[in-house]
């Protein structure tokens, strides 16, 4: 199936972009495999999504019961006040206060659900190309994807559920605040409500490991290269779309770092047309340019998985933290493109790391000219005081550049690069 022949719609995933490493895929076993992968990461997110929402909407019932405390009382307080009484007329004014406190808070609670569902349609996520890809309505006439009943049933259910709790509590409280403005119950339910938001707000969180990631290849360039592993999206130059990390938060700190290790082009990458960057792992006088990114372990998990195409699914790759932090350096199973882990030490109490081939010795391979300039934009977003001059002695230089790219071509390629 083309590109080209791919719908431009599918259910819940309006304006998605098509994968196109998939969607050319003629190997119906090798399509097969990638569509079950597909649900099963579907049904992890559902699943984890679902039990988040549950202790939310409890949060969210909490809330809304104390808002109609608090709203019934300030509205007999003033009909008391101009010497007046309408218990219903208060009831119904606290109902209905309550209803649009609730409903605004809704709506708010479920645009924040939605950045976080895998069908946030303003991201180029994995889902998306990969549902796209793999929609084929002349083969499957009227297919629906199962995650939609379930998303629609699931936030029916929340919302019901909530409204119904709310009103038949409510009731209960408005009789009691009409006897009485401020009986026991309400003064210790509202207190408890107090107290649970506080709780939730103070409660410590898990500590998160950071670490330090050095880039020395195309993820020199932030915005364009690395932020697509971290929030997903197309390198320039590229043709493949990135996932992103499960955490797309921006790393928290970024800068420029000397890599102590040789950096050569090698291997073939059909997404770059050319060779890739790696180091070789025995420490020489190497100078490497390098930039490195402050980032959760998580999500140099996740970085790992991408550059090496896998799934980003949960799967960890990488050894125990304190096992990285012990050897200088550490093989990943099953894993060879991008499958040795490297220490560079630490900075600021964070561990550094870097990752290269499994092997030493690859054969030299010419970069493409997107690959390549898109590691002269990182250069210049990283060294700004170096000149074209300076760029280009270092990048002709390097085996797999060196005698197989002329210097013309690279002096216009760092021009090009604005």
């Amino acid at each position: 199936m083309d590109a080209a022949q791919a719908p431009k719609k599918a259910p819940m995933l309006e304006r998605a972009p098509m994968l196109a490493d998939f969607a050319g895929i003629q190997d119906k076993d090798e399509r097969g495999r990638m569509q079950v992968e597909l649900y099963k990461l579907r049904a992890e997110e559902y699943r984890d999504r679902y039990q988040d929402a549950r202790s939310v909407e409890w949060n969210t019932l909490f809330q809304v019961y104390a808002a109609y405390a608090g709203l019934a009382i300030a509205f007999k307080y003033v009909f008391e006040q101009e010497g007046k009484t309408h218990p219903k007329l208060i009831c119904l004014l606290a109902i209905a206060a309550t209803t649009v406190f609730y409903a605004v808070s809704r709506y708010l609670n479920y645009r924040v659900q939605e950045r976080l569902l895998i069908f946030d349609t303003t991201r180029e996520n994995y889902v998306h190309q990969l549902d796209a890809a793999f929609h084929i309505p002349e083969a499957n006439p009227g297919r629906k994807v199962l995650g939609d009943r379930y998303f629609w049933t699931f936030r029916t259910h929340l919302i019901l559920s909530t409204f119904t709790f709310t009103i038949l509590l409510g009731y209960e409280i408005s009789k009691a605040l009409i006897t009485n403005p401020f009986p026991l119950l309400i003064c210790l339910f509202l207190i408890g409500c107090a107290l649970l938001e506080i709780g939730l707000i103070c409660v410590p969180k898990l500590p998160v490991n950071r670490i330090w990631y050095a880039s020395y290849g195309s993820n020199l360039s932030y915005q364009k290269r690395f932020m697509c592993y971290i929030a997903g999206g197309r390198p320039e130059g590229s043709q493949k779309i990135n996932p992103g990390c499960r955490d797309k938060t921006p790393p928290i700190d970024n800068k420029a770092i000397p890599v102590p290790f040789e950096l050569y082009f090698a291997e073939y990458s059909d997404l770059w047309g050319g060779g890739v960057a790696f180091v070789k792992r025995s420490r020489k006088s190497a100078n490497t340019l390098g930039r490195m990114y402050l980032i959760t372990e998580d999500q140099f998990n996740d970085v790992v998985l991408q550059e090496n195409s896998r799934l980003v699914n949960g799967q960890r790759v990488l050894p125990p933290l304190e096992q990285m932090v012990e050897q200088s350096e550490f093989l990943l199973p099953d894993i060879k493109m991008y499958g040795r882990l490297l220490s560079l030490g630490n900075q600021d109490g964070y561990p550094i790391f870097t990752f290269t081939n499994s092997s030493d010795d690859l054969e030299t391979r010419a970069p493409s000219e997107a690959y390549v300039k898109i590691i002269i934009r990182g250069i210049k977003e990283s060294y700004p005081t170096m000149t074209t001059g300076e760029i280009g002695k270092y990048l002709l230089d390097l085996d797999g550049i060196q005698n197989q790219i002329s210097s013309e071509e690279i002096k216009r390629w760092i021009e090009e690069v604005r």
